[in-house]
């Protein structure tokens, strides 16, 4: 069985799923709220709306993706009028950001699911994690409103340099990589999704270069979070 991913085409996709449902939801009446607005949606926490939406409408794991996704559609509608009143080149740049940051957390988690030899789990946690996504947009928005903020530590390209090292010890082309993914006929996907997430963190890293360092810090911390995950 092929159980090769393109990472690009499934980020699309989760990302198609997401703008899509803002057309649908915009009056807060469509199934996946409930009927409630996003403003009571969001008054709760991302894990206590899921499973308050899987109380009233279970749906099993799906449900959950579902319920997540519309926290994050609540999410955005909520930024986006915020987002609106920067700079136009500010909110090119958020928007870019969202983009490579989400990538780079869907990314990280087939490459983890290559080595685990599948695993619904990861493609859950890809959904799910557009709620984190969306709160690293809103916290780019404030720091850019506020210019005002911890800077964090100047030392950002040592932590990108420590990622991209802990990231290269999962190289499938290292023989003992490549024979652990063979056993799994993961070695395609493997292959994808660490030059797919090289890549992300390479554009990421690029932009980071001409960052304002109080803008820089929640970046660099949310790269870090999603890369531990792959170990």
């Amino acid at each position: 069985m092929n159980h090769s991913v393109d990472r690009w085409v499934v980020f699309a996709a989760l990302m198609l799923l997401f703008v899509n449902g803002l057309s649908f939801a915009q009056d807060g009446h469509h199934e996946s709220r409930l009927g409630l607005s996003g403003t009571r949606i969001l008054a709760m926490k991302p894990d206590d709306w899921a499973e308050y939406y899987n109380k009233k409408n279970p749906g099993g794991e799906a449900g959950y993706d579902e319920a997540y996704r519309t926290y994050a559609e609540c999410m955005k509608e909520r930024s986006e009028p915020r987002l609106g009143k920067l700079d136009k080149s500010v909110q090119a740049r958020v928007r870019k950001y969202r983009d490579l940051c989400g990538k780079f957390r869907v990314d990280n988690l087939y490459l983890q699911q290559a080595y685990a030899g599948g695993g619904t789990m990861y493609t859950h946690a890809a959904e799910r994690g557009l709620v984190d996504d969306e709160q690293l947009v809103e916290k780019l928005i404030k720091r850019y409103s506020d210019l005002v903020g911890p800077a964090g530590s100047n030392r950002w390209r040592t932590t990108i340099a420590t990622l991209r090292s802990r990231i290269k010890k999962r190289d499938p082309s290292k023989p003992a990589n490549r024979k652990e993914l063979a056993q799994y006929s993961m070695g395609e996907q493997g292959e994808t999704s660490y030059k797919d997430l090289l890549r992300d963190l390479d554009a990421i890293e690029a932009l980071l270069a001409s960052e304002r360092p109080v803008v820089r810090a929640p970046i660099v911390k949310f790269l870090v979070d999603e890369g531990r995950q792959g170990g």
